[in-house]
């Protein structure tokens, strides 16, 4: 029997020692940018590092029937563990799209294309969309213009200043430009390949629980809620302009979200009949002080009000959508209370929770460090 070292022989940098471990870390943005290391940055020599397999063989298929105009998925969502190689698969499409040499340099290329029944795949624009590339608040300057939003980034990426400019309004109000807005966009600049990765990591940077009143505020944008409950929606809105983006919101597509609204519209309330017309001329009412002008009676003085001087309120909170509920207590009515200098508001939270097998002995341990964390008065279990 052969070594094996014969059977499969390793790269030479490998047999020269001088392999390094975090050329595996594929950067998309270090390619896009041109700073990735030559094995990723170049074509030929990424495709000669890479072992095709079978499902990036079928993404690849379906990207080059796509970008020819002979079918192909228009979007393909890519699904595997950390470390499952998404990433690199994206690379693999990058550089078919924008390749600068022929197909038959791409180890491995040729064969996949005659099995789509190609003769050759079209070159096209790309856009890299990383999420861990930027931050929710952080811009980017192109030529003097800073680009705020994912959506800015993907207009100056596929088009420049020219395709930035169908979406420079969207962009300086965080806002969605709406479908219309990226069909023309996507078309104006096609074939184009939009590459969109660490999507989830860019949304953990939204500071937890801090309201996001841009993009939630167009109905482009998805409806949120924070539970559902027999049909209906705890905490539904709808271009509301406010969502608590934290692990307990709810993302509902637009084309639902107005069905549920338009299904669950209240009843417009019946125009209340319009008042009689009383024309008061003539004397004044018996016992009435006289008035200084003839035919306008005098009206009767009324007693100043009182004001009231202490807002007592309760209520009951769904344990599934508290965070959200305490939010809105908190900026719709204690803020307002607070708002009076004068005013002195005390708040009292009270909490039970009864387990009718017992509380295990992990949820008691958790609780009761968190209550002694968070310093509550008291933390009693019985």
């Amino acid at each position: 029997m052969k070594p094996w070292r014969e059977v499969a022989v390793p790269h030479r940098d490998v047999l020269e020692g001088t392999f390094q471990q975090s050329e595996f870390a594929a950067d998309i943005t270090a390619v896009k940018s041109c700073k990735a290391s030559h094995e990723y940055q170049d074509a030929v020599a990424f495709y000669e590092r890479t072992f095709i397999t079978e499902g990036m063989a079928m993404l690849l298929t379906q990207v080059a029937q796509r970008l020819a105009g002979k079918g192909g998925e228009p979007v393909v969502q890519l699904q595997t563990a950390f470390g499952g190689g998404k990433t690199h698969t994206m690379l693999a499409v990058y550089h078919l799209a924008t390749r600068k040499c022929a197909l038959a340099e791409l180890s491995g290329i040729p064969a996949l294309v005659d099995r789509a029944g190609l003769m050759d795949v079209p070159q096209a624009r790309v856009a890299v969309i990383d999420g861990t590339d930027r931050g929710p608040s952080q811009s980017r300057m192109y030529s003097g213009q800073a680009v705020r939003t994912l959506w800015g980034e993907l207009a100056w990426q596929l088009g420049g200043a020219e395709g930035f400019a169908l979406v420079a309004e969207s962009d300086a109000a965080g806002t969605s430009p709406g479908k219309e807005v990226l069909r023309e966009l996507l078309e104006r600049y096609s074939p184009c390949v939009v590459l969109i990765d660490e999507l989830v990591a860019y949304v953990r940077q939204f500071p937890e629980s801090q309201a996001i009143r841009s993009g939630s505020a167009s109905r482009d944008f998805f409806a949120t809620a924070y539970g559902e409950r027999e049909g209906k929606y705890e905490g539904f809105s709808f271009g509301g302009g406010e969502a608590v983006f934290d692990d307990t919101l709810l993302l509902i597509d637009p084309d639902a979200a107005k069905s549920y609204e338009e299904a669950n519209r209240p009843a417009e309330p019946a125009s209340p009949a319009e008042p009689a017309t009383t024309s008061v001329t003539g004397a004044p009412p018996a016992g009435a002080p006289p008035s200084s002008e003839p035919g306008i009676p005098t009206a009767t003085p009324q007693p100043a009000s009182v004001k009231p001087k202490v807002f007592y309120g309760t209520a009951e909170i769904p344990p599934a959508t508290a965070k959200m509920h305490l939010v809105n207590l908190a900026d719709e009515i204690i803020a307002l209370l607070a708002s009076d200098p004068n005013a002195n508001v005390r708040l009292t939270v009270e909490i039970s929770a009864e387990f009718p097998d017992g509380a295990s002995d992990s949820i008691k341990r958790a609780v009761s460090e968190n209550a002694n964390s968070l310093r509550l008065k008291s933390a009693d279990w019985e």
